[in-house]
């Protein structure tokens, strides 16, 4: 039974995507979630006050303050009453019994009985290449078990990260360290480690000088020999040496003798450099492996939204650059640019307003364009 006609925009109240396949809807005036499938298909007669999405399709789902677990189809796996509970991962789920944690397969039976602790109520734990961080709540120290529930690494951190690569960074007296699967050190010690870094190399400190590890393989990639640490971005890191901001990639290279006074995220690996005196700025464009596409030329570059970054030139005029460096819209004087989505652009000009797809540089008709006081562009197709 298709159910479309009642799930309109206007009763609807709140919506969540549970993957690729399912929604949680809450129509005005419940408490109560409802799952459907993407063609709107009601799943399950049964309301939830929260939802969230597992593995395999399977539900995480709370009824009166207590967890349990539904099927792709909304049947009922494990009965709500548990006081917590994490994702479906690894054909496991972790379930809170008490104030202990254990992990339980689809259908409820215990996996790992319930006698770990994982630090706050709001820390939910899973498993990393096979090894999860658990709490010694006798001793207020971490260490990991298997999937089997045995102990494989034994509590003597007060601090203890995720497994990636092989290695799992931890805290012991005041000092990181990186270990492997054993619980072996291989890299440390270190004052302070940026240890949930979303690239593999990780930036580490060391004597207030900031080096970096590749954490899968161990091995230090860098001395710590940089002054500053700046932003990330797509694997790319800004840091500042001796000579000024540079970049460091993924595996640890950085273009050789390219430095900047200044250097901050653009978006699609690209960054903005900047160079002058603090009253008397300019900006030009670098790749993340240290091409210059714009020299130091412009008085303004905008992170890109979209395919387009909006930049202003020295005359006070304003033009789109696409994400060579490359200048779009050559022959249209742009007075504002009003709003990026994808691949199309509505900007001011002098006589109007102009909504144009920068695939093929072609004005679309817009004849429903009215000029209010703001506009958001959103997915338009």
């Amino acid at each position: 039974m298709i159910d479309a006609q009642e799930v309109t925009l206007d009763r609807v109240d709140t919506f969540k995507i549970l993957g690729r396949n399912r929604l949680a809807i809450k129509f005005n005036g419940q408490k109560e979630f409802l799952i459907y499938s993407s063609t709107l298909r009601k799943i399950s007669r049964k309301g939830f006050s929260d939802v969230r999405a597992g593995a395999h399709g399977y539900l995480t789902v709370c009824e009166k303050g207590k967890w349990g677990l539904v099927d792709s189809m909304g049947t009922l796996c494990i009965k709500p009453k548990f006081e917590a509970a994490g994702n479906f991962k690894d054909g496991m789920i972790a379930l809170k019994k008490g104030d202990a944690w254990g992990f339980a397969d689809k259908d409820g039976r215990w996996v790992i009985a319930p006698a770990w602790y994982f630090g706050s109520d709001s820390d939910e734990p899973e498993f990393f290449e096979e090894r999860a961080a658990v709490l010694n709540k006798n001793s207020g120290l971490w260490g990991y078990i298997n999937m089997q529930g045995e102990v494989a690494i034994a509590a003597d951190f007060s601090k203890a990260f995720r497994f990636k690569g092989g290695h799992a960074w931890v805290e012991k007296n005041n000092k990181f360290y990186l270990i492997n699967k054993q619980g072996l050190i291989v890299q440390g010690p270190f004052s302070d480690v940026v240890a949930e870094h979303p690239g593999d190399c990780v930036p580490v400190f060391a004597n207030d000088r900031i080096g970096f590890v590749k954490q899968t393989g161990g091995s230090l990639v860098l001395e710590p020999n940089f002054f500053e640490l700046g932003f990330c971005q797509n694997g790319y890191t800004t840091v500042l040496g001796n000579l000024g901001w540079t970049l460091i990639d993924s595996t640890g290279n950085f273009p050789r003798n390219v430095y900047f006074e200044g250097l901050e995220p653009a978006g699609s690996n690209r960054f903005v450099f900047r160079s002058g005196p603090s009253n008397d700025l300019w900006y030009g464009l670098v790749s993340g492996d240290g091409r210059i596409l714009i020299p130091a030329q412009y008085r303004y570059i905008a992170p890109f939204n979209g395919t387009s970054s909006v930049v202003h030139t020295p005359i006070n005029t304003t033009i789109l650059i696409d994400k060579e460096g490359n200048r779009l819209l050559k022959n249209l004087t742009i007075k504002n640019v009003l709003a990026q989505c994808n691949t199309y652009v509505l900007v001011e000009t002098n006589e109007r307003w102009c909504l144009i797809n920068l695939k093929d540089g072609l004005e679309q008709k817009a004849s429903w364009l009215q000029q209010k006081e703001s506009v958001k562009l959103v997915d338009v197709q």
